[in-house]
């Protein structure tokens, strides 16, 4: 099971006056942690073979999501209070894949995942409330099944020696296309460390997918899991990380 850390407060002054970041990334600050911050939005490309794509935002052009290719992403960045329609697009902008519209309200982040279908591409979105303690510096993961190879699976995060035979699945039935927690859910914590990440048919104690992970302090990852070819379950997981780097994502690949 996933070990969580309980809450301490780390011998620091919370930041009181100004919202000022309290560590980690710019990505987790303390107007994050105190729901006051302005809306963050992502885009993650998982159509396998699809074009390279970019997103719009209200008839403009995203920057920070412009001509992404499969497997890549963008980090968060910051909207406004409102209602938006999202539209994705061939890189060149010529061709429109799909469209979404919410309101993004303060406090929460934005995962908009381009998925594929029988006859295109479609846009799924992942709310995250991030209701984290200012004075928590776990880590934040979920994990989302994009691998059509793939129908539904369990998930353990375990210590690196752990036999399944003596656990139980975090995340337990993840379907084709579905998200665990659930959009609108807070994604699960984790303390910093080493762990294994396994993947497994539901109720089986037998991984299919098998690898060690490196969880950092207050972590913010989406894995998604994607298809290696059309054998069944034969996949790789996509690691979408929320940090100051300009690539947003890793491949982990079962033996690495």
């Amino acid at each position: 099971m996933i070990r969580r850390q309980t809450l301490r407060l780390l011998g620091a002054t919370v930041c009181l006056g100004l919202l000022a970041a309290c560590g980690g990334s710019d990505d987790d600050s303390f107007d994050d942690r105190a729901d006051v911050a302005d809306p963050k939005v992502r885009f993650v490309h998982a159509v396998p073979g699809g074009p390279n794509v970019t997103l719009w935002r209200n008839g403009s052009v995203e920057s920070d999501a412009t001509n992404v290719a499969y497997k890549e992403a963008s980090q968060y960045y910051d909207v406004s209070t409102e209602i938006y329609t999202f539209v994705l697009r061939t890189a060149d902008g010529s061709i429109e894949l799909d469209s979404t519209e919410f309101r993004a309200d303060r406090g929460n982040r934005y995962t908009l995942v381009a998925l594929p279908t029988d006859n295109g591409v479609e846009l799924l979105t992942i709310r995250d409330p991030y209701n984290k303690s200012v004075t928590s510096d776990d880590a934040r993961v979920r994990v989302m099944n994009a691998a059509v190879n793939a129908p539904a699976f369990d998930v353990y995060i375990t210590g690196v020696d752990d036999d399944l035979s003596n656990e139980s699945a975090d995340l337990a039935n993840v379907t084709y296309k579905d998200v665990a927690p659930e959009s609108g859910d807070d994604s699960i914590d984790m303390e910093r460390g080493d762990y294994r990440l396994r993947l497994t048919l539901p109720g089986d104690k037998d991984a299919f997918f098998d690898v060690n992970v490196s969880v950092p302090e207050d972590g913010d990852w989406l894995l998604v899991v994607l298809p290696e070819d059309t054998t069944p379950n034969n996949v790789r997981v996509l690691l979408v990380r929320a940090d100051d780097s300009d690539d947003a994502t890793d491949e982990l690949v079962d033996g690495d």
